[in-house]
């Protein structure tokens, strides 16, 4: 079948007839529906899920189990149909749970070996390496499109860093690890904001989001969006800039790959989503950069004259920066806080 067909719900078609010793029914991941090829799907009498890619003279050492709940790779010799015992690459899902998670990595390797050419023991090794991070993370839902645009503008930020120093740029993006401010420089914090609203109104979080930290001042960086329909030029999605960054900085260096993955999936994104987010495109219209001084609109705990009743459990609220001047994102020079 094409690779491109197979579905969460395609397992469930699959028989689940012989064993080990008497070989499995397959089902062959091709380019088209009628291409046989050497990669295969099948069900084992455990009832676990196989990616088996046929791969004679590899050594044991060349394949890298990753050790994760629910997930092994290994070399196994199987047999499919024609009585002929061949080894292969061997991905095993253990746990129903997974599925999901387990039916797009089987759709990544399959692109890699089949579109892209890749040898099968490298685009395993690409593709998992690439999951590793979010393998646990199966119960999360899509991000919503006010989250989506959040974390569309703080990757759009983390970009203007690794323009000047991608290997040290992730260290200083602290939202998705908890952090009261998204940014974290030594003389600087920024949060960053994105909004569709009219009036370039932001949802702030809390009273001490826009509480400078310390002796550090504070920036805050807005970002006016809207969502694009038509896909114009300009446009831009979620999975867009996640594969950019991952493109242009990150790929040759697997430590800030696996950094940067075990970021996006504290900040709740799975790429079990991918095809979902590359549809919600979005157009940022304008970005601008303002200092949080005493001019600047917020709420923050020293403004209150009483202390906060326990039962409190959390603010929100909404500033408008209509009218206020701030410093066009592209005019300022990053170097003055990135440091």
């Amino acid at each position: 079948m094409n690779y491109k067909k197979l579905v969460t719900n395609t397992w469930g078609q699959l028989e689940t007839r012989g064993n080990i010793f008497e070989g499995y029914k397959s089902l062959w991941l091709s380019l088209n529906d009628k291409e046989e090829s050497d990669l295969h799907i099948f069900k084992d009498e455990s009832g676990h899920y196989h990616l088996a890619i046929k791969a004679p003279g590899l050594s044991k050492e060349t394949i890298e189990d990753p050790r994760v709940n629910g997930l092994q790779i290994s070399l196994s010799k199987y047999s499919f149909g024609d009585g002929n015992v061949y080894q292969f690459i061997d991905i095993k899902c253990s746990i129903q749970g997974f599925l999901h998670e387990f039916t797009e990595v089987v759709r990544e390797v399959a692109h890699e070996i089949l579109l892209e050419g890749k040898l099968p023991e490298k685009a395993v090794k690409k593709v998992i390496d690439n999951w590793i991070s979010f393998w646990a993370n199966q119960c999360k839902n899509i991000l919503s499109e006010d989250e989506q645009i959040g974390l569309i503008c703080e990757l759009l930020f983390l970009k203007k860093l690794c323009e000047l120093n991608f290997q040290k740029s992730l260290n200083t993006w602290k939202g998705p690890l908890g952090d009261k401010h998204d940014f974290n420089f030594t003389d600087w914090n920024i949060e960053v904001k994105g909004s569709r609203k009219k009036g370039r109104v932001h949802t702030i979080n809390g009273i001490e989001q826009l509480q400078p930290n310390g002796n550090k001042n504070l920036g805050f960086v807005s970002f006016s969006i809207s969502i694009d329909k038509n896909k114009s030029e300009n446009s831009i999605n979620l999975l867009k800039i996640i594969e950019e960054l991952k493109n242009k900085y990150f790929d040759l260096n697997p430590d800030l790959v696996v950094q940067f993955n075990d970021l996006l999936s504290s900040y709740g994104y799975s790429p079990v989503y991918q095809n979902e987010y590359s549809k919600l495109n979005f157009e940022v219209n304008s970005s601008h950069f303002y200092i949080v001084d005493d001019e600047f609109p917020k709420l923050t705990l020293n403004m209150i004259n009483q202390n906060l009743d326990t039962r409190v459990s959390k603010i929100t609220y909404d500033i408008s920066l209509e009218g206020l001047i701030g410093q066009d994102l592209d005019n300022i020079n990053i170097g003055d806080f990135f440091y």
